[in-house]
């Protein structure tokens, strides 16, 4: 389609003008809720504007779904980096189309010879190439976010089941806050691997900080201890508080052999390790 070739080279000429009418508008909205932005910030909006109304003059005539798709993976990791919510982006895609559709106009009052009916093709056209690009930036977003998600538990799980050497295999597990079903296969895991990494012989558990007790956890700080003895580890308990006491002893849960303390200072006197 000529009328299209000529629309293309029209967006094309304008780009810039046309992403910085589109990067005001982002701006001021950004600006209204953070209150400032920075330059790098501002820099890499900037950016994401230009890439964005070119993608879309170059896809007015052809197919680019694959220069989309690259679009889509870049532009979903800036707006995630950028803490930019889903909601907000898609009210900057909002005022988008309403941009590229003034354009649009100011193109027909350009060029006169286009007819109604080709002037209806291409709106559609830019219509369905904006929608494509929300389709695939929705999807990438949504996988980002899921994966930013993960790394973010990783991050808890790890700092929240820290094993912490004393001295030649000994360590101490202080377990703080509720234990759920997915924190205590962390516990676990954790406690069984890294009893192994750094060669534990004795590890203390201290219970000090787990405020919520009920039977699922006895259960599974039962488990946990079972576990950690099968491979060799011998396990000390401090810190019980009198609820957990309470939960274990209704399950019929016996620690005998099991070493209990108060605190955790009685625990680490059990082997030298005193405060001078």
């Amino acid at each position: 389609m000529v009328e299209a070739e000529r629309l293309k080279e029209y967006f094309l000429e304008n780009a810039d003008r046309i992403a910085h009418q589109w990067l005001d508008v982002i701006e001021n909205d950004i600006r209204s809720l953070t209150g400032r932005i920075s330059s790098s910030f501002f820099k890499e909006l900037s950016k994401d504007t230009k890439q964005t109304i070119d993608i879309i003059s170059k896809c007015i005539d052809p197919k680019c779904d694959e220069q989309i798709e690259n679009w889509a993976e870049r532009f979903g990791e800036n707006r995630i980096s950028m803490d930019i919510p889903i909601y907000q982006v898609m009210e900057h895609f909002r005022a988008l189309r309403t941009i590229t559709s003034d354009w649009q106009g100011a193109f027909l009052k350009h060029d006169p010879s286009v007819t109604g009916i080709t002037a209806h093709q291409l709106g559609s056209e830019i219509n369905q190439t904006i929608d494509e690009m929300i389709a695939i930036f929705i999807k990438k977003y949504t996988k980002l976010t899921r994966q930013r998600l993960h790394d973010q538990q990783q991050v808890i799980d790890e700092l929240s089941t820290p094993i912490i050497s004393i001295t030649d295999g000994v360590a101490v597990l202080p377990i703080v806050g509720d234990i759920d079903t997915h924190r205590a296969k962390v516990l676990m895991e954790k406690a069984l691997q890294e009893s192994s990494n750094k060669n534990v012989n004795c590890l203390i558990i201290d219970l000090s900080g787990v405020l919520i007790v009920d039977t699922m956890v006895a259960q599974e700080l039962f488990k946990i201890i079972s576990s950690l003895e099968l491979t060799g580890v011998k396990v000390s308990l401090t810190g019980m508080r009198p609820e957990l006491a309470q939960s274990v002893t209704s399950l019929g849960i016996r620690f005998d052999d099991i070493n209990m303390f108060n605190s955790l200072s009685q625990a680490l006197k059990l082997y030298g390790i005193r405060q001078r």
